[in-house]
């Protein structure tokens, strides 16, 4: 260790205690050259170190996971109020109808609706229609989709047509679009294919002819559409989670596929069309208000959308009272009949609790959400009078 003494008598003024600080820092540094070896691999290797770096403000978003500290009523919905039909679901065939009941009875759900996996037409429709609907007519029903394989080829309307006569004919209950239509499907040249491309109105025409709806998913939300930056809101979900984000993707934006929307409503009067998770205008429900306005033949479902009405309740609210007979219940998330996430949306539904979590902590949600606490005979509608009138079926 070097000697501070000789300095004293050497080196004057300021000089002198510059030289002095600077030993004194060598001399620490070289008596701890031991204790760094392998700091930078072991940098949080104990949680005193782990929390002092958080509270430095060296945490990352990824492994933000507050817990609130806030204390309300937390009400546990065990059953809906009333019987339930639920519209939009995706069912994995391979599981056993049975074991399905059983969860559906004990929630009151009356019957599922299965969307399919884009491949429900022709063979694989009526596998899932011989194993689930038939031996339970009343507990299940399917939706034809139809066949990407062939939308570039000339005789794509009559070869679509035909299909979907036969799958309705083997137990479709309605035809369900997926939101590759605007977002993937390309023509071919390589360019998106519109939504309301003229191809497809043999197809609505069709659909309206045979008397079943067209369940359809047109479009993401807007945040989906934004720069994936600090000023998303959906940035957790975007950017930690991986959901896939439009931006740079695809040469449309959010509000060119609504109105490409809004055009296959309008030209199909005949046709009785269902906007999936509240036709992706939760975001601005005063669009669907006025949807609702202009076009009879317009409704929707809440499949997946209960996040987003219930970060504006008031609003929420206010839109599902108002449009009371347009609403369906639908559920979309696991590819069974999961009983907490139903429970979830009863919740949502029923009751008036306050600052609760969505079901999916995997999306990173900035928001928490609020019951909506809607009027039993709205309830009643949602959950499945509506369904039962759109899809005609039996009391």
């Amino acid at each position: 260790m070097i000697s501070i003494t000789l300095l004293k008598s050497s080196v004057p003024g300021i000089f002198r205690l510059c030289l002095m600080f600077a030993c004194v820092l060598f001399a620490c540094t070289d008596d701890q050259d031991s204790d760094q070896t392998g700091m930078d691999a072991q940098l949080f290797a104990n949680p005193d170190q782990e929390m002092e770096a958080e509270e430095g403000g060296n945490l990352l978003l990824k492994d933000y996971t507050p817990r609130t500290r806030l204390i309300v009523k937390k009400t546990r919905i065990e059953q809906a109020r009333y019987s339930v039909i639920d519209v939009h679901s995706h069912i994995d065939n391979n599981l056993n109808p049975e074991d399905a009941i059983r969860t559906m009875d004990s929630l009151n759900v009356r019957m599922i609706f299965n969307l399919g996996w884009k491949n429900n037409y022709g063979e694989e429709l009526k596998r899932y229609a011989d194993k689930w609907v038939k031996p339970h007519p009343d507990r299940f029903a399917v939706m034809a989709n139809l066949n990407s394989d062939i939308i570039n080829e000339p005789d794509f309307r009559d070869r679509a047509v035909a299909q979907l006569r036969e799958d309705v004919a083997n137990g479709a209950s309605a035809l369900k679009i997926f939101k590759d239509l605007g977002l993937e499907w390309r023509d071919s040249n390589g360019a998106l294919i519109r939504p309301d491309d003229a191809r497809f109105g043999p197809v609505w025409d069709a659909c309206g002819e045979l008397g079943i709806p067209v369940l359809i998913h047109v479009n993401d939300p807007v945040a989906f559409f934004d720069p994936v930056d600090r000023f998303n809101e959906r940035y957790g979900s975007l950017a930690v989670e991986g959901r896939s984000s439009w931006k740079g993707k695809v040469d449309v934006t959010h509000e060119q596929l609504h109105q490409y929307y809004e055009n296959i409503i309008s030209r199909h009067p005949n046709t009785t069309f269902i906007g999936a998770h509240v036709g992706v205008h939760y975001e601005h429900l005063h669009t669907v208000e006025e949807w609702f306005d202009k076009y009879p033949n317009y409704y929707v479902d809440l499949g997946a959308s209960y996040k987003h009405l219930g970060r504006q309740p008031y609003t929420a609210r206010r839109f599902c009272i108002k449009y009371q007979d347009r609403i369906l219940f639908g559920n979309d998330i696991k590819s069974y009949p999961d009983s907490e996430v139903y429970r979830y949306f009863f919740r949502v539904l029923e009751t008036d609790d306050e600052y609760f979590e969505h079901i999916e902590p995997e999306a990173r949600l900035p928001w928490k959400l609020y019951g909506l606490h809607l009027p039993d005979d709205v309830l009643e509608k949602i959950y499945i009078k509506n369904a039962k009138r759109i899809f005609r079926l039996s009391p």
